[in-house]
């Protein structure tokens, strides 16, 4: 009788132990063994760490509730909002804080990681993309269509990916909650007009 593939619970074991532990800490080893699979049995899944971890990246950015960012029953205020606070409750209220795995990959690559940094390069550009859009958006509507909505998306995802590593760091989510209730409200205060 042929064994099923192991592929499923090799890449979930790899996802936890990268989010648990950084990139640089997780171990084919201990990812076989939280998969209950042999060590060797890796390898006819993946072809190394880093190619397990960039898929591991794409999967957990797919999560993250990027589609409400395009929902057209919301205004763009709303959107990042719903978004943000989506991504903010999924860390702050996880029984352990491990922060966000982009930005934890992001704070770990180097040269020797060069399809991780590709990675966590395009998915900040895809996020970062549909951020300034509902930016733009808001303040086209707003009257305000002079903002920078480019240079204030990527304030956003710096802000909330620095929140991120201070909740992460502080195993606390105060972090996420000031990004909420005073980041987020400045950069829509931007777009709008308002002050």
């Amino acid at each position: 009788m042929a064994r099923a593939s192991l592929r499923d619970e090799i890449f979930e074991a790899g996802q936890a132990e990268f989010h648990e532990r950084g990139y640089t800490s997780t171990g084919i080893a201990g990812i076989t063994t939280r998969a209950a699979a042999p060590k060797g049995s890796f390898y006819n899944h993946f072809s190394s760490k880093e190619d397990l971890a960039v898929e591991a990246l794409g999967a957990y950015a797919a999560r993250q509730h990027l589609e409400v960012l395009e929902d057209p029953g919301l205004s763009p205020p709303d959107r990042l909002r719903a978004h943000f606070e989506f991504m903010a409750d999924g860390i702050g209220g996880a029984p352990v804080i491990n922060g966000c795995m982009i930005a934890n990959f992001a704070a770990e690559s180097s040269d020797e990681t060069p399809l991780i940094r590709e990675q966590i390069a395009a998915i900040y550009t895809m996020w970062s993309a549909l951020v300034a859009r509902n930016l733009q958006e808001a303040a086209d509507m707003a009257g305000t269509g002079g903002a920078d909505a480019e240079g204030l998306a990527w304030t956003l995802l710096d802000g909330y990916e620095g929140a991120a590593v201070r909740a992460r760091a502080t195993r606390s989510a105060a972090p996420l909650r000031n990004f909420l209730e005073t980041t987020l409200p400045l950069a829509l205060s931007a777009v709008s007009g308002s002050r």
